[in-house]
């Protein structure tokens, strides 16, 4: 699930593909178009009146692009081919063209500036149906910048929900406090599954998370390849390996902890003098 929110300038377009070829496009047939843009070919495009889905198909698997936003947010969809290389030589460049999209959002009046609210589903499946039966947005508020969507498959239905606060919001039996939450219902309705990230509730029937804070803020005393070492001890039970800190606007996977220090995975610690760690 990608919650994408972004303003300014005029034009916004969300863009998408994948290997292979563009099998299926729901709704109105797309229409050729007389435009250019750069790198782009065969453009056509379609103006959807409710959610969108395109498909994809490589070497028998499928995958699913779910435009739920559409009301809100997509106005137009352009289609087209983009080029299949990856490197600008040799028999890289003699590969086969792929298929793209552009969601497009454009400013409502001419002084004013564009405003966009993505949600969009990704589904990939080896199967002849997706194992998606349903997929709806129950939110997409432009003012608080709240957005939840509801997944319905086999035998179970999934609520994603993702905020800019720690209002408390409800979304069916779901009720939470937080940045970002998942939870899963089975056939008869109880929450099998669910995480919280950034938040301090979450509540359905029985099941319930809570934490003090959001997050753990802790001080830092200096940094060394890829270790931060703190000014503090590390509170029992938090920075778990597989666990992610927050700093400088950058997240990175905690490998392993000491009393007093984090080591990150993949790339250098930058310079910081606090880190956010997730509640476990």
């Amino acid at each position: 699930m990608d919650f994408f929110r972004v303003k300014g300038g005029r034009l916004h377009q969300y863009g998408f593909n994948c290997n292979g070829s563009l099998v299926h496009v729901s709704g109105p047939a797309p229409k050729p178009v007389d435009e250019h843009i750069e790198w782009l070919s065969k453009l056509r495009a379609v103006t959807p009146t409710d959610a969108l889905t395109c498909t994809w198909e490589h070497k028998g698997v499928k995958m699913d692009l779910m435009l739920l936003s559409i009301k809100d947010t997509v106005q137009r969809v352009l289609i087209a081919d983009a080029p299949g290389w990856r490197i600008a030589t040799g028999p890289e460049m003699k590969k086969p063209p792929i298929q793209q999209i552009l969601a497009e959002n454009r400013a409502r009046t001419p002084e004013g500036e564009a405003v966009s609210q993505y949600a969009a589903l990704m589904v990939p499946y080896k199967s002849a149906r997706s194992p998606v039966l349903s997929a709806r947005l129950l939110e997409n508020d432009y003012t608080s910048r709240a957005m939840a969507v509801e997944v319905k498959l086999e035998g179970r239905t999934d609520y994603l929900i993702s905020s800019r606060d720690q209002s408390s919001r409800q979304y069916g039996r779901v009720t939470v406090s937080g940045q970002f939450a998942f939870v899963s219902l089975d056939a008869q309705g109880r929450a099998v599954g669910a995480y919280l990230l950034g938040g301090t509730s979450l509540k359905c029937g029985d099941l319930q998370i809570t934490y003090p804070r959001p997050n753990t803020p802790l001080k830092v005393r200096s940094v060394q390849g890829r270790t931060f070492h703190l000014a503090e001890p590390l509170p029992a039970g938090i920075g778990q390996a597989g666990a992610y800190l927050l700093t400088g606007g950058t997240g990175y996977e905690i490998q392993s902890t000491t009393k007093d220090s984090i080591t990150v995975r993949d790339y250098p610690a930058i310079p910081s003098e606090q880190v956010m760690v997730e509640n476990p």
